[in-house]
């Protein structure tokens, strides 16, 4: 789990990259970068204990977490990355 929470800074560094390197008017200041690395890694851990528990609980459960699970993490993931993003654009801007 460490490991998938640790990529996802450089994967969103690149990514942020990528967006400069294709608009380079864009401006992105360092309040921005910071503000969007730590919601990156808050939504990444959510999402990554959501589904550890979530899974787990079902399973001892007998159901299937294939099933019960992905709908849920897909959901709240749509959702708390649009809270999270919705704040960090109203902090930093």
């Amino acid at each position: 789990m460490l490991i998938l929470l640790l990529i996802n800074i450089p994967i969103q560094m690149g990514f942020l990259s990528m967006r400069q390197y294709f608009d380079p008017a864009l401006q992105l200041n360092l309040g921005f970068l910071l503000a969007y690395t730590l919601a990156t890694v808050v939504h990444g851990l959510a999402m990554l204990l959501i589904g550890k528990f979530a899974c787990k609980y079902l399973w001892a459960r007998g159901y299937d977490p294939d099933d019960y699970v992905n709908p849920f993490i897909t959901g709240t993931g749509d959702m708390l990355g649009t809270i999270l993003l919705a704040l960090v654009f109203l902090v930093v801007f």
